[in-house]
């Protein structure tokens, strides 16, 4: 019963051993070197991981790369797969020309860390797929990749934008067009249900070269504010260029429902039906012997989404 309690002792020692074998890596000879090693450097301002973009941003990375038995000799940059072409990144600032792959010299051969600034797609939606292959001397290789998708823009751009779009005293003659149609930008009548805003007419209580109240409301359902553009960091009507900046305006005010006598300059926000538009007053005509006065306005706008 001894004899045979050390036999099956032996098989186990003997299978032991096989298994430990078989775990062990293969050994680093001269027909199996070790192969260089690229890795992502995870510091500020630079990608070490997949990431979201906008388009047209351009994204950096910082990659650090060792030889392994065998000195370094060259880096190809991949976009899915296919070389990235030489005028959408750079290496070191500039410092390193643009070649695709490019060759890895002095004392860089032994390792090093190359900076890239590379422009992705601008298509908003695609998942690009950026790898950094380094090849040593002896053919070995190593390659660590990231994904950059572009995300939808963070500002909705302007539907419509107008410019010196007329509106006319609305107790001008019979036919005057003291209302406007936002959504066209032309003027039309001050009853029509176009429009979403009109001109208030004159007092009649006033001589004529006065009487214009040169004011504005609005109608059909639209709603009026007058924003507070002192409070709105580096606000203007020249530099508003997406829905959000109209509605962070619109944000600032509370209904009204009229201006105040209007002056070259002005702006104001008419909404209706989720319709935003800004609104500038690029000019004012005043006529002394009639009731010919009218409005220049320019016009920006975010239609609903």
């Amino acid at each position: 019963m001894q004899k045979l309690f050390l036999q099956f002792a032996g098989l186990a020692v003997f299978f032991t051993l096989i298994l430990a074998s078989g775990c062990t890596d293969d050994p680093v000879t001269p027909d199996n070197p070790l192969n260089p090693i690229i890795s992502f450097a995870n510091e500020a301002g630079f990608l070490s991981a997949d990431a979201e973009l906008q388009a047209g941003e351009t994204f950096f990375v910082k990659v650090n790369v060792s030889k392994g038995d065998n000195p370094l000799q060259s880096m190809t940059i991949n976009e899915n797969g296919a070389k990235l072409a030489a005028a959408r990144f750079t290496i070191d600032n500039g410092a390193i020309t643009s070649n695709n792959p490019f060759l890895i010299t002095g004392t860089s051969k032994d390792g090093a860390i190359f900076e890239f600034s590379i422009t992705p797609s601008t298509v908003v939606g695609d998942i690009s797929t950026y790898s950094f292959l380094v090849t040593d001397e002896a053919g070995e290789t190593d390659e660590i990749s990231l994904d950059i998708t572009i995300a939808a823009p963070l500002t909705t751009p302007l539907d419509v934008t107008y410019t010196a779009v007329i509106v006319n005293n609305a107790s001008g003659p019979a036919g005057s067009n003291g209302g406007l149609d936002l959504d066209t930008g032309v003027n039309v009548p001050s009853a029509s249900a176009e429009a979403e805003l009109r001109d208030m007419g004159i007092d009649i209580n006033l001589p004529v070269s006065q009487n214009w109240l040169q004011q504005i409301q609005p109608r059909n359902g639209a709603t009026l504010r007058l924003p507070d553009v002192d409070a709105i960091e580096n606000f203007s009507f020249e530099n508003v260029d997406s829905r959000e900046a109209i509605l962070g305006a619109y944000e600032t005010a509370d209904d009204v429902t009229q201006t105040e006598k209007l002056a070259e300059g002005d702006v104001f926000i008419i909404e209706r039906d989720d319709d935003f538009f800004l609104i500038q007053v690029f000019k004012i005509t005043v006529t002394t012997g009639d009731n010919l006065d009218k409005y220049e306005l320019n016009v920006k706008g975010s239609l609903k989404p």
